[in-house]
């Protein structure tokens, strides 16, 4: 894949998965986001937020590499059907 495509696939991405969640946070928290207070404070909410899941991620792919390098491949396999699933509420 070119750094071209890389991009194209990154955009397309994040733009079928965007508007549906950006409608569905302005329900769920009501109103319009350029009307709250508080935006740098969420954002840095949000932030450590990700630094949890980057720290997870790392580790569970970390995992899954530790269990192809002992030919445990079904361990692999459900962690990384847990990776990769839809979250849960």
């Amino acid at each position: 894949m070119t750094p071209p495509e890389l991009a194209q696939l990154i955009l397309q991405s994040f733009g079928d998965e965007f508007i549906p969640k950006f409608e569905k946070g302005q329900v769920e928290h009501g109103g319009n986001l350029l009307d709250k207070p508080g935006a740098i404070k969420q954002a840095k909410n949000e932030n450590m937020d990700n630094t949890s899941y980057l720290f997870v991620i790392h580790h569970q792919v970390q995992s899954v590499l530790e269990y192809l390098l002992q030919g445990d491949t079904e361990s692999c396999k459900l962690l990384l059907e847990r990776l990769l699933a839809d979250p849960t509420e």
